[in-house]
């Protein structure tokens, strides 16, 4: 059977315009296409996962072939990218309905799938301008889906989109210049083209492009200086799609940025400056995350500190640590999104977001308390749970590469990390 990851696009943007007309027939029909649209995506994006694991899959759009055709290329890593934010799609899309009640359910939902079309582009395609434009789809339904809120959040919500808007246009003129320069000395777009040309171009172009597609693509990633919308985007966005922002905006980004600097420009100096901004990111989302009393604020920088750890072991271009990045983003993914799905309930039962007010949680929900424990120990790594593995492996990575100090930085933002973790849990199961 072929698999064509064309589908995992086309599908989601064509309901996506469906939707509007969809809810004039039936006002449900809405959230019914789109569930249905996410789950089709899911199944695909299996079956191109098991089709990857033996040969890439390669898919020309109107039958031209590279370099001059876009291409889609999913490759093992790329169809197990797709599966995860098809993955973290569904399990959002099933805690959806109580947030959107209001008239305007179907742009939501329509926005929803051009979300998740977008952030399945930038993982599957082979061309640098389309990975642009898919973040640009990508972007502009963060954006809309942020400033979608209720009662008092609204004016909380427009505040943190319109500094997300600002920051991520600013982001998307430094990608598009960057890749401008790179054409400009390689006269194509496709990545693999581009990879095979790049070492005969002019080594001071390919160095500006590359900070300035370093710049673009890290404000999606998180990564310190460019993570100033995070906070605020967490804490607004309603619950849902702060958990969608955490598994798959984020990660989209980060792939985008990873398959770049590595696939492009293998490049010492790309990934030196991944490391050395990426442990800064670390230190300060863990610091600041401490210092929080509001629950999503404090995940939100959490996020950030786990971003920052991905982003040094990417880095430090280890097979070890790089394996150990990969594994902490799959697990970052799926435990940040249950982590704000058991805080947006506790947050929705008790009126506040005050770490204070989760004494004795546990007693009164129970179910969603352990969703919860079970997402902040997978983050802190302990054992016998998801993050486990990829924290040792990054830090074994980090001390037989030699990176020592990297290796004690990643272990005391780790004790960060640990304290105000179990301070929380301590809350919702002791008091």
């Amino acid at each position: 059977m072929v698999i064509d990851p064309t589908l995992m696009i086309g599908i989601p943007l064509f309901i996506a315009f469906l939707i509007p007309v969809s809810n004039l027939i039936n006002r449900k029909l809405p959230r019914y296409l789109s569930g249905g649209t996410i789950l089709f995506n899911l199944v695909l994006s299996i079956l191109l996962l098991d089709a990857a694991l033996k040969s890439p899959v390669i898919s020309y759009l109107g039958g031209w072939k590279p370099p001059f055709g876009i291409v889609l290329y999913a490759g093992p890593l790329g169809s197990m990218l797709a599966l995860l934010i098809s993955t973290v799609s569904m399990l959002t899309w099933i805690y959806l309905p109580e947030y959107i009640e209001g008239g305007d359910r179907e742009k939501f939902y329509m926005l929803y799938l051009l979300l998740t079309a977008g952030a399945t582009g930038m993982v599957l395609t082979g061309d640098l301008f389309n990975l642009f434009v898919f973040t640009e789809i990508t972007a502009i339904a963060s954006f809309s889906l942020l400033a979608y809120a209720k009662g008092n959040d609204e004016k909380e919500a427009m505040e943190a989109t319109i500094k997300y808007i600002i920051i991520g246009s600013l982001s998307s003129a430094f990608f598009l210049i960057g890749i401008a320069l790179l054409y400009s000395v390689t006269g194509t777009l496709n990545m693999a083209d581009m990879a095979s040309r790049i070492h005969n171009a002019d080594p001071r172009t390919v160095t500006l492009s590359m900070m300035f597609i370093i710049t673009g693509l890290g404000v999606e990633a998180e990564m310190f200086p460019l993570n100033g919308w995070t906070p605020d985007a967490y804490t607004g966005a309603i619950h849902p799609v702060s958990a969608i922002f955490a598994g798959v905006v984020v990660k989209a980004g980060f792939y985008a940025l990873a398959r770049v600097i590595f696939s492009i420009y293998a490049s010492t100096i790309g990934l030196g400056i991944l490391m050395v901004f990426g442990i800064i990111t670390l230190i300060i989302g863990e610091s600041a995350a401490l210092r929080q009393s509001d629950i999503k604020r404090m995940l939100a920088y959490s996020s950030i500190g786990q971003m920052g750890l991905i982003i040094t072991a990417f880095g430090m271009g280890t097979q070890l640590t790089v394996v150990g990045g990969l594994y902490a983003l799959l697990n970052h993914a799926f435990a940040k999104t249950l982590l704000f799905m058991a805080a947006g309930a506790f947050i929705i039962s008790l009126g506040t977001r005050n770490i204070e007010a989760l004494d004795g949680m546990g007693k009164k929900m129970p179910v969603i308390s352990l969703m919860f424990t079970i997402g902040a120990f997978s983050i802190m790594g302990l054992p016998l749970f998801g993050g486990f593995i990829s924290k040792i492996t990054i830090i074994y990575g980090s001390v037989d590469a030699g990176y020592l100090l990297i290796a004690a930085l990643i272990l005391g933002a780790s004790v960060i990390e640990l304290v105000y973790f179990l301070r929380v849990v301590q809350r919702i199961w002791m008091n």
